[in-house]
């Protein structure tokens, strides 16, 4: 009941006007709502995949990351082949050390990745284009949970 508290405190806080508007509904009244929300929500989802700025942003990032994803899949891929001759008890010292290699190898990827100018500013311009439907998406899916919370209490499940 704890994430029941937070959501209820959370929208009543965020959204009081929505919280009192609906507060006194009806289960039938609710669930009717909680449709309306769930449509507000995929028509959302729809509008954020269909925006141009946001694909041509989110493909500038996928092209940037791609070098340093290439470069940890392929150390991964060798720990685990290397993983599987240890198992085998196959020169076990000598392959441990490589695990570490490459364990340490597809970290400092991740690192530089993290560290990448480019791509952190590329990254920064597609949170920033998503950022109206970021917001309006957690809004939404707020007053969804708190409307269920609302339903379940008032059938006497919560």
């Amino acid at each position: 009941m704890g994430r029941a508290n937070a959501i209820r405190k959370k929208v009543e806080e965020k959204h009081d006007i929505f919280a009192e508007a609906i507060m006194g509904l009806g289960v039938l009244d609710l669930e009717k709502e909680i449709l309306r929300y769930a449509k507000y929500l995929e028509e959302t989802n729809s509008a954020e995949k269909n925006c141009e700025p946001i694909k041509e942003k989110s493909e500038i990032v996928s092209k940037l990351k791609k070098p340093f994803e290439s470069k940890i899949k392929e150390y991964q891929s060798k720990i685990k082949q290397l993983k599987k001759f240890v198992d085998d008890e196959i020169c076990v010292p000598e392959l441990e050390q490589q695990i570490i290699k490459f364990t340490q190898l597809a970290e400092l990827e991740k690192l530089a990745m993290a560290d990448d100018e480019e791509l952190r500013a590329a990254n920064d311009e597609l949170k920033e284009e998503k950022a109206p439907f970021t917001e309006s998406k957690s809004a939404l899916k707020d007053k969804i949970a708190y409307i269920n919370i609302l339903i379940q209490e008032k059938k006497g499940r919560l």
